[in-house]
């Protein structure tokens, strides 16, 4: 900055601040004493000291005159009172916060001092441009945050999914009908709805593998598994617990309608032909409903007696117990 000229009016203008340099905030100025207390400033240099106005009395800066400090000004006296006693970078602020820089000059006449600086225009614009490199970095950043967001999310579901699902089949497996089960029971609680399960068993699966192989065994168990879940309703579940050994949920319902719903499936998949396979394959079920105080074991328990007595009547059954 070049230096501030003090016409021959000096003594008027180390008084107060002109006028013209009152509100401005580019342009600091401000007029202490010589033990640092203020008599006159601008917007300028409350902006600087990060103060909104100047305080009404008392208001003592010599502390946040950094570099150079205030001593600095008191130790040198200039030849004339149109030169200044320092002229270059000042740093001005609370020293235990946030010191900023101006680049200006010091002038002293008599007990008073004039400090009149301006920011450096072509930092501030660099600095300017570094500010707009940085919120366009940050922009890019968070916009890169929100798509790796979505994708842990996609890959935590995914990772869910394959938790909870039978790599076979492609239908749930026994964790996610452990899940399943509780929170029925659970909704029977609060809600007092019914609540049956079925438990369903492909006949005399173990003589499909060993006379046509366990590959054909298991795309008898995919046609099991696939009928069940396309011909349930929108509100049941079906799940994979063992080899060839199959459970639905079906809530809200009693033992006489989850029969009706099974006795379908059971007619369904008997009338599939399987490749290779010259006769035709069965399954048994077993239905029971919820009781007060049971718990899952029980409930589980019951259903695969049920299931076992179709079996000993002679398989392709559906039998329930109330």
């Amino acid at each position: 900055m070049s230096q501030v000229p003090l016409d021959n009016e000096v003594q008027n203008s180390m008084l107060e601040i002109p006028y013209l340099l009152k509100n401005l905030t580019a342009v600091v100025a401000v007029i202490v004493d010589e033990q640092g207390y203020v008599l006159d400033s601008n917007r300028g240099f409350y902006s600087l000291v990060n103060q909104d106005a100047q305080p009404e009395s008392n208001w003592n800066v010599r502390e946040m005159f950094v570099q150079p400090n205030f001593t600095e000004f008191l130790s040198v006296y200039a030849k004339q009172p149109t030169q200044s006693v320092y002229q270059g970078v000042m740093n001005v602020g609370d020293p235990n916060v946030s010191c900023r820089s101006i680049v200006g000059a010091v002038y002293r006449y008599q007990d008073r001092i004039l400090v009149i600086g301006e920011y450096d225009i072509a930092d501030m614009e660099r600095l300017s441009s570094s500010v707009l490199e940085l919120n366009d970095e940050l922009a890019q950043t968070q916009r890169e945050l929100v798509r790796a967001n979505r994708d842990l999310k996609r890959k935590e579901a995914k990772i869910t999914e394959m938790m909870l699902t039978d790599p076979m089949t492609g239908i749930a497996n026994r964790r996610h009908f452990d899940q399943r089960i509780e929170e029925e029971i659970l909704r029977h609680k609060r809600y007092q709805h019914s609540l049956s399960i079925v438990m369903g068993d492909i006949d005399l699966f173990k003589s499909i593998n060993d006379t046509y192989g366990h590959d054909v065994g298991d795309v008898v168990i995919c046609s099991f598994a696939h009928t069940m879940r396309d011909n349930k309703r929108a509100s049941d579940f079906v799940a994979r617990v063992g080899g060839e050994e199959f459970i639905m949920v079906l809530p809200q319902t009693k033992t006489e309608e989850a029969f009706l719903v099974v006795d379908r499936i059971r007619k369904l998949f008997g009338e599939i032909n399987h490749p290779g396979i010259e006769r035709a394959i069965t399954a048994s079920f077993g239905v029971t409903e919820l009781r007060p105080n049971d718990t899952v074991e029980c409930l589980i328990k019951r259903s695969d007696q049920c299931l076992y007595q179709a079996k000993e009547g002679g398989r392709n059954l559906v039998v329930s117990h109330v």
